[in-house]
């Protein structure tokens, strides 16, 4: 049985690796023309989509941080930046967002509200303010520094939710403690991130009003029309998202707060588990993927100097700091000792890959600590995971 898995995973890696040569080699040979060029670029970014899923089901880790990786390496091909690419992956990141804020479950909130108010504000809060600082030492300006403390101290809820599942922990009273807090801590960076970028105006303060209650009025709407049949309500979400991108754009700010309260107003309807069924296979079958490969190709022209200076940086001014206060404040407010489950806050993804390419496009973030925070983001992915999955084996056992 064993050699039998294990040959069909190399068997994946074998045709991920095939495929991804394939798709560069093609970038890297075109001498088309410009039009032409954005087709061949589809093309190459679809290969590595689907040569992501290969490998990344061979090697057992998410997609996404083959993708950004392999984005990397076809934007170094030749693959440039593009307003399609960018329109495309800026829907994708949108509906990642939507998604997140299915996760979110307001009943574990609200049974352990304060206690995880506490934990998630000093998760997020702890690295923060060291990256900020050392940032700011280093001589980068308030809004690099600001912007980077921010998406190097998120949590991602995906990766602590799987985490939990699978130690069958979020039955308990300390996993649904870990899981409000991560989700506190990701709210926090979210929240930061608009507010941080807002810039009021009286017309803006009218889209932003409209946007907050879009929401809230969109899951009441659903809820009071029982007889609404599924696939009205799906094509209702995916309306909204594109009014929620359409506006937020108009405004000249990112939609990931609305998107994640659209997300979390539809969490609480009976028919979320279907909505979920419905959008997923669009949002990590193509979607999601394809922003995920965008942000690779926007970090490919930064020098490798600066990107091995820049990554450990930032990770050793986050990393450890989060884990660190993490426990302390699991500790002390939930009786949590053990200092790998503190580590699952460490894992951060979708919001920091987020927050460092709409900074990037918005121009407020340099491109080094766009890329830094990026693969920051990855491996702190990994290494929480690893420590993650030695609970996972232990508890299971």
């Amino acid at each position: 049985m064993y050699r039998e898995l294990r040959k069909y995973k190399s068997m994946l890696l074998t045709i991920g690796l095939a495929m991804s040569i394939a798709s560069i080699a093609i970038v890297r040979f075109n001498n088309g023309s410009a039009e032409g060029d954005i087709l061949l670029w589809l093309t190459a970014i679809a290969g590595v989509i689907l040569a992501s899923a290969f490998m990344a089901e061979a090697l057992d880790v998410t997609p996404a941080i083959l993708e950004i990786f392999l984005g990397y390496m076809i934007g170094l091909a030749g693959v440039r930046e593009n307003t399609v690419l960018d329109m495309l992956a800026l829907i994708g990141g949108v509906i990642l967002m939507f998604m997140a804020g299915l996760e979110v479950d307001v009943q574990i909130l609200k049974r352990v509200l304060i206690r995880s108010l506490v934990v998630g504000s000093i998760s997020f809060t702890a690295p923060a303010v060291t990256t900020y600082v050392i940032l700011s030492w280093l001589g980068y300006s308030f809004e690099d520094s600001m912007l980077a403390a921010i998406g190097v101290s998120t949590t991602s809820i995906a990766v602590v939710y799987a985490i939990l599942r699978r130690t069958r922990l979020q039955r308990h009273r300390r996993g649904q403690l870990i899981l409000a807090s991560a989700m506190v801590a990701d709210v926090l960076s979210i929240i930061a991130y608009s507010v941080f970028v807002f810039r009021p105006s009286g017309m803006l303060l009218v889209y932003v009003a409209a946007l907050i209650a879009t929401p809230w009025l969109a899951s009441r709407l659903v809820s009071l029309l029982p007889r609404m049949s599924h696939e009205v309500e799906v094509r209702l979400v995916l309306a909204l998202l594109l009014g929620i991108t359409l506006l937020s754009e108009a405004v000249g700010i990112h939609g990931i707060l609305f998107a994640f309260l659209l997300g979390i107003a539809f969490s609480e309807l009976r028919d979320k588990d279907y909505i979920e069924g419905k959008i997923s296979p669009v949002a990590f079958g193509f979607l999601a993927p394809l922003f995920f490969v965008n942000a690779g190709v926007h970090i490919a022209p930064v020098e490798i100097s600066l990107l091995k200076i820049i990554a450990p940086l930032l990770l050793l001014a986050s990393y450890p700091v989060k884990v660190a206060s993490t426990h302390i404040a699991l500790k002390l407010l939930g009786g949590i000792a053990d200092p790998r489950l503190s580590s699952v806050f460490g894992a951060r993804l979708t919001v920091s890959t987020i927050i460092a390419y709409a900074g990037l496009k918005s121009g407020i973030l340099a491109r080094e600590l766009a890329a830094g925070i990026m693969l920051t983001a990855l491996v702190a992915t990994l290494i929480s995971g690893a420590i993650g999955g030695r609970v996972v084996y232990e508890e299971t056992m």
